[in-house]
């Protein structure tokens, strides 16, 4: 009898061992990870080799995704772990427990309710990996953060470049035209100034008045070369800053890509029945 219960701890224990060598080998996968549809199929490779049926929510500031490991989350089971995930870290109903994260959740559907032991092995070890996957789903949220800040900050540097550039625009044209209004009244002047009665002293006081005003006016007009230089720098640098921007965009882009392209993590159809849940006077069918 003590020999039997001997190999029957070791059996326990040996399988303890292997259940935590799964979890901490994905901790160590999830750092790698760069979407959260690749972060959900590193959960389910250690879901399925327990033979648990699971489905995973996760929930960001900018987006909200289910993941099951059997095809896709039907809608009533999506409203199921949305409604659970307020009520506590541990929620068990029947077979079914959600483990809730404050970004994360995890519904597992067949709980062991006939091995207590290893029933209690996988609440214990659940909380670890969702407090890893917790962890990896914040840092890609902040780099969600940094994709959307850098999309606006691209915009932004865009709408001052083309500011800019009109504004260097607008001062040479200005300062043309004033020029030209200058020398035409000048022109002007020369012809009227005989017709108004005025001696010879009168005349030269005037004309190099206008003169030194049309002298003064061409060379502020010659400064605004200065002034144009001063505006190109700024868009040069605002231009480096822009193709910076798009790089980093280009590279979140990258990372992100796998996202969008990858399929979500299935598993082969099971004829496994599902339980059902009581709710509120009607029974409710997870799939």
């Amino acid at each position: 009898m003590r020999a039997d219960e001997a190999e029957q701890t070791a059996l326990v224990a040996m399988a303890g061992n292997a259940e935590l060598g799964a979890v901490l080998s994905f901790a160590e996968r999830s750092f790698s990870v760069r979407a959260m549809t690749e972060l959900a199929e590193e959960f389910f490779r250690v879901t399925r080799r327990l033979g648990l049926n699971c489905s995973l929510y996760i929930n960001t500031a900018y987006r909200e995704s289910f993941f099951s490991a059997r095809g896709e989350v039907a809608p009533l089971e999506e409203q199921l772990m949305r409604l659970l995930k307020p009520r506590g870290r541990i929620v068990d109903f029947g077979a079914r427990t959600q483990i809730n994260y404050e970004k994360i959740a995890l519904l597992i559907k067949n709980m062991p309710l006939d091995d207590m032991e290893k029933y209690g092995r996988y609440k214990d070890l659940f909380p670890f990996m969702l407090e890893s996957a917790e962890a990896k789903v914040t840092n890609m949220e902040a780099e969600e953060a940094m994709f959307r800040q850098t999309k606006n900050i691209l915009g932004l540097y865009s709408g001052i470049e083309k500011s800019m550039a009109e504004l260097a625009q607008n001062l040479e044209q200005h300062t043309l035209d004033g020029q030209q209004i200058l020398i035409a009244l000048r022109e002007e002047l020369d012809a009227r100034i005989p017709t108004l009665g005025l001696d010879d002293d009168q005349e030269s006081y005037f004309i190099k008045r206008i003169d030194d005003a049309v002298e003064q006016a061409v060379n502020a007009g010659d400064s605004r070369g200065d002034v144009k230089a001063t505006a190109d720098n700024v868009l040069t640098s605002l231009r480096r800053l822009i193709n910076h921007q798009k790089q980093i965009i280009d590279t979140l882009i990258l990372g992100r890509s796998r996202e969008t392209t990858e399929p979500s993590p299935q598993a082969p159809p099971t004829s496994e029945p599902n339980d059902e849940l009581d709710g509120g006077g009607m029974d409710i069918e997870l799939f």
